[in-house]
């Protein structure tokens, strides 16, 4: 009897046993035919992130990069002459009008300073020489004047780099323009002028004019003086 039971127990166990595979077969062939794909099911949700990391580049060019006068002297009888780049260009008292092949209109270009970058920055100019050195002669002046190229491209500061203090306004345009005397200070420390030029496409430029007073004594010979700008992030 006690060999009955035994073998009814161990019976009714592997049915038991055979009816939850069973149904355990059943369900995952159920959600298999359900979900064939292997997606998840419908309702649920799941996240991704792109990421890229984009460097700051401080990068300023001079898209024009010689403001050339050309040949010519001083008229027979004054003490000086003067040309600039003023806007569309002036001289007087000299023949370097003449030399442009227009004695009416002279085309003088300034130089155009350019932010290529894609950040704002604060520009900075040096001069390599003043206008005794570059010019010569009896009270020669050698100055320059900023304007933007395009609209609001340069919030204009007139701090000198090793001065404290505050210098005559050198920003304007046309018969306004305000020339600053290159002087010691900006050969020795350059001087900040955008604080800061701007990088975007419609408003990232800026003419730097120039003007020469060239006196009746001054040196001659091809003269020649070099502005290098410096570019800093804002």
């Amino acid at each position: 009897m006690k060999g009955t039971h035994f073998l009814l127990v161990v019976a009714m166990l592997a049915a038991l046993f055979a009816i939850g595979t069973a149904t355990y077969l059943f369900v995952s062939f159920q959600e298999m035919r359900l979900n064939p794909t292997g997606y998840a099911i419908a309702g649920t949700s799941t996240n991704a992130t792109v990421n890229i990391t984009v460097n700051s580049n401080a990068l300023i060019n001079f898209t024009i990069a010689t403001a050339n006068f050309g040949a010519g002297s001083v008229n027979i009888g004054v003490s000086r002459a003067n040309v600039s780049t003023n806007g569309t260009g002036t001289s007087t008292g000299g023949s370097w009008t003449a030399a442009q092949g227009d004695t009416n209109a002279p085309n003088f270009t300034g130089l155009l300073l350019e932010n290529v970058g894609n950040i704002n920055v604060t520009v900075q100019l040096n001069f390599s020489q003043t206008a005794d050195t570059f010019l010569g002669g009896t009270a020669p002046n050698y100055s320059f004047s900023v304007v933007n190229n395009e609209s609001a491209s340069c919030n204009f500061s007139y701090s000198a780099v090793n001065s404290s203090g505050s210098l005559p306004n050198y920003n304007g345009s046309g018969s306004n323009a305000k020339y600053h005397q290159i002087n010691a200070t900006l050969t020795s420390y350059g001087i900040k002028i955008c604080t800061p030029l701007d990088y975007q496409t419609a408003s990232n430029s800026i003419r730097i004019d120039l003007l020469l007073e060239i006196p009746s004594n001054s040196r001659v010979g091809s003269l020649y003086s070099n502005i290098t700008a410096f570019a800093s992030s804002y």
